[in-house]
This record gives C-alpha cells, sequence and structure tokens, in this order.
C-alpha cells in the first residue's frame, strides 16, 4: 500500500454516528468522524487486547475500545486507558498506524 495516496474506502454518508470496518489492502482499518465530524482512519485493532475498535464507539473526539475502554484519539495515540493506574506507565506516547 502506497501511504501517500488517497483510496476509497466507503462512502461518506455511510459514517455518521459510528465508527465502521473496512479492509484496505489486506489491512482492517476502523473509519470514523470525531465530534466536529472530521474523518479519521485507523488500525482496527486495540493496542490493550486486539479488539476491533470499530465495535466500539465514540466518544466526543475519542474511539473507545469495547473491551476495556482504552480511549484513542483520530491520530491514533491512545489517549485513556482506565485500568491502568495513574503513577504507571501509560500507553499515552503509544499510536496505531494510522
Amino acid at each position: 500500500m502506497v501511504e501517500d495516496h488517497w483510496y476509497i474506502a466507503c462512502e461518506s454518508r455511510a459514517l455518521r454516528r459510528r465508527p465502521g470496518a473496512v479492509m484496505l489492502f489486506d489491512s482492517p482499518v476502523v473509519l470514523c468522524r470525531d465530534a466536529a465530524g472530521n474523518l479519521h482512519a485507523l488500525e482496527d485493532r486495540c493496542l490493550h487486547g486486539g479488539t476491533p475498535l470499530a465495535q466500539g464507539r465514540l466518544g466526543g473526539n475519542a474511539l473507545e475500545c469495547p473491551y476495556h475502554g482504552w480511549r484513542y484519539t483520530g491520530k491514533g495515540r491512545a489517549a485513556e486507558s482506565p485500568a491502568v493506574p495513574q503513577n504507571s506507565a501509560r500507553p499515552a506516547d503509544t499510536f496505531l498506524r494510522r
């Protein structure tokens, strides 16, 4: 896959309130819109357990994993990991492929 090009993955109207799963060049991708309506495409896999993020839900500007509730920004950054104690190392600098 050439990452510097645009590819048609679905119709825009198909992405309103729920994330959508697509395959793009044999790679699972989750498509979603943030609260402002901006489109985002991320690897469809939670960093914590591998759960498909397309099965999760959108909350404001974050995509939430349905299993443990990890939340990801539209840029693929792990923004919140509820099960990780505040004082321990968090995956905040960990990114999903975008």
